[in-house]
This record gives structure tokens, C-alpha cells and sequence, in this order.
């Protein structure tokens, strides 16, 4: 289950404008019934390096956004973690990263979700 900050932020991260509507009632769809984590994750285990230390961050982003990480969630991030290939000590420098936004308020230019620049 998730909180409704956790949901909202999510909400924050879409960016449906150049989606088709059918596009857009699927993404809908999936808030009512979303698909595995684990799945969604193996589509994407292969991806840039960027992209894939993107998602972790984002997913770090969301799990933070009602302070505190269920042991689910914590269940869920390490298996992301594992899935994408980001190692303990990137995951780490993405949480301080994650933690440092969330402490700040309104920070100047802040748009998600977020990219993760090399």
C-alpha cells in the first residue's frame, strides 16, 4: 500500500502532454492495478546506465516522500537495486542525494522526475 504522499509524488513525476490518450488511460490504468515491480523492472535491466540510476533515484524519491521506509519498501528498493545493476555504494550516494532534496523547501528548478546527469 502506499501513502498519499507517496502517491502524489508520484503523480508529480508524470508527464503525459506528448502521450497519446490511449497511452494516458494506460498509465491511469495503472494506478488502479499497477503491474509487478519486478517485472517492470526486468523491462528495463538493460537500459543506459543513466537511465536505470535515474529510476533508482526516483524510486528512493517516492519511497522518502512520507519520511520514513516500511520494511516493504526497504523489500522493494533492494530488489531494484539488484535488478538494475546499481551497486550498494551508488545506491547510498542516491539516498543522501534523495534525502537532501526532500530537506530542502521549494528548491530552485526542481522538476520531476529526475535525470541524473554523468
Amino acid at each position: 500500500s502506499m501513502d498519499e504522499t507517496e502517491t502524489e509524488r508520484i503523480f508529480e513525476s508524470l508527464h503525459l502532454d506528448e502521450l497519446s490518450a490511449e497511452a494516458r488511460q494506460r498509465v491511469f490504468s495503472f494506478s488502479i492495478q499497477a503491474p509487478d515491480l519486478e517485472i517492470c523492472l526486468l523491462e528495463l535491466r538493460n537500459a543506459q546506465f543513466s537511465v536505470r540510476r535515474g529510476l533508482m533515484l526516483n524510486l528512493i524519491d517516492i519511497v522518502l516522500a512520507d519520511n520514513s521506509i516500511e520494511p516493504g519498501e526497504h523489500e522493494g528498493l533492494s530488489l531494484a537495486r539488484q535488478i538494475l545493476g546499481i551497486t550498494r555504494d551508488e545506491t547510498e550516494m542516491l539516498h543522501e542525494a534523495a534525502y537532501a532534496i526532500q530537506n530542502q523547501t521549494n528548491p530552485p528548478g526542481l522538476k520531476r522526475p529526475f535525470r541524473v546527469l554523468d
